[in-house]
């Protein structure tokens, strides 16, 4: 499956999705990040279609069109991966992460909708004031199965070169 989302999502064929549509989509994204702010990570995966798309990358590398990644995934059983890695493997400071999303776009897509929006991540660790961690934007793909959306690819771009060693969370 390739990866590569466009980075322009006005293209003519897409169009305007209804304000229903643009209601259910915002209902998920509202979903998401409750179940990630509230560490319930052992569930984003199944947020995501079997065979998914799930890239962190920055503004420099997708203006470039390289495939350099921060994070990469590009299967719900890879997502599962990370996830049991955060629990089992990684040794890392307490921290929390509130996620914010802003300036959602939704179109109607071939077989799905396609999303564009703003993310902003603040990180709180125990002994130090919340800082922002990341900015950026996402460039979603979902499908509607069972009636439920889910996230078919998943495109982050971070505005800066300058990561924090801090991408320990799923944005």
């Amino acid at each position: 499956m390739s990866g590569a989302l466009s980075t322009n999502v006005d293209k003519p064929q897409l169009r305007m999705a209804s304000r229903d549509v643009r209601a259910d989509v915002q209902a998920f994204y509202d979903e998401y990040i409750a179940l990630l702010d509230d560490g319930e990570f052992d569930a984003w995966p199944d947020l995501f279609t079997k065979e998914c798309f799930y890239r962190i990358t920055t503004r420099e590398n997708a203006e470039a069109g390289y495939d350099l990644s921060l994070i990469c995934a590009e299967s719900a059983g890879m997502l599962r991966d990370r996830v049991r890695a955060l629990d089992k493997t990684m040794m890392f400071g307490p921290r929390s992460y509130r996620r914010f999303l802003s300036g959602l776009r939704v179109f109607y897509d071939n077989g799905g909708i396609q999303t564009r929006g703003n993310l902003l991540v603040i990180e709180t660790l125990v002994d130090k004031p919340s800082q922002v961690a990341f900015c950026g934007r996402f460039e979603d793909k979902l499908i509607c199965e069972g009636g439920n959306h889910l996230l078919e690819k998943r495109l982050i771009v971070l505005d800066t070169e300058m990561i924090p060693n801090s991408l320990i969370y799923p944005l």
